[in-house]
């Protein structure tokens, strides 16, 4: 009776610890993953704050298009356009 009284003690014992060691392996691989993906959901944040910034630039520039101001600088500096009967003047030391 003692025995089988301690048996059970003993089997018990190991139970838990088998289980101890389960939880814990468990407990340790969800806790990695948990970190993992926080890390992808704050790269993923980081990401649609630049992305709202790039958005708000370009929102921005949008807004410039149209502008009579942007349209004579884009005509002069890339179009090489002049107003007419105004002096356009080379400097040779830059060519």
């Amino acid at each position: 009776m003692k025995r089988r009284k301690i048996k059970m003690k003993f089997v018990f014992f190991c139970i838990m610890v088998i289980s101890s060691i389960f939880f814990s392996v468990i407990y340790i691989e969800q806790q990695t993953l948990i970190d993992k993906k926080l890390n992808d959901l704050n790269r993923v944040e980081d990401n649609i704050e630049k992305e709202k910034q790039i958005s708000a630039e370009l929102e921005k520039e949008k807004l410039k298009l149209n502008t009579d101001d942007y349209i004579e600088r884009i005509a002069r500096n890339k179009l090489g356009m002049v107003k007419p009967g105004e002096k356009v003047y080379i400097d040779i030391n830059n060519n």
